[in-house]
């Protein structure tokens, strides 16, 4: 079975990672403080990047955005994206990747191409108990949210588990 590592690319930056029989998920808060430049967030990433990439990957999957609200999201989306494809290129083994647009992955989730985000994580907490890898969040449990996931984490464990039926 291959490594995947799935990213749902955004300053709030969920994470799903498979090593063989061993799946993680989490996110990262990629935001710079209020002394720090802009520029901070992608010192931040990289490290994350780092962080992640100590076990073996084979594939790294990322949620492919196309049209964003603003422009500053569309320049932080384009900025974590270049990091992370220098970052899979620069390797010793360079991983490839590859990205899963936004409509793909939800219908893939959902059966819907337009879910919001309840339905989202409704469909990875299914999944996440169908495989039984929940590493949940204990100050994010609710009644509505049993396993105590983010949007992010929703999105992530959602291309994870569509990028292993592919190419896993």
């Amino acid at each position: 079975m291959k490594h995947i590592l799935a990213l749902d690319l955004g300053t709030i930056m969920g994470w799903a990672l498979n090593n063989g029989n061993d799946t993680r998920w989490g996110h990262f808060d990629l935001k710079p403080t209020t002394y720090e430049s802009d520029g901070m967030r992608y010192v931040y990433f990289q490290k994350r990047l780092n962080e992640l990439f100590i076990n073996k990957i084979d594939l790294l999957v990322y949620e492919e955005v196309h049209g964003h609200l603003g422009k500053a999201a569309a320049r932080v989306y384009a900025g974590y994206l270049a990091i992370m494809q220098a970052h899979c290129a620069g390797l010793p083994e360079p991983v490839n990747y590859t990205g899963v647009k936004v409509h793909t992955l939800k219908t893939y989730a959902t059966g819907r191409g337009n879910a919001g985000k309840a339905a989202m994580i409704d469909a990875a907490t299914k999944m996440v108990r169908k495989q039984g890898y929940a590493v949940g969040h204990a100050e994010l449990v609710s009644r509505t949210n049993p396993i105590g996931m983010t949007d992010d984490e929703a999105d992530a464990i959602c291309l994870l588990n569509y990028a292993m039926g592919e190419w896993g």
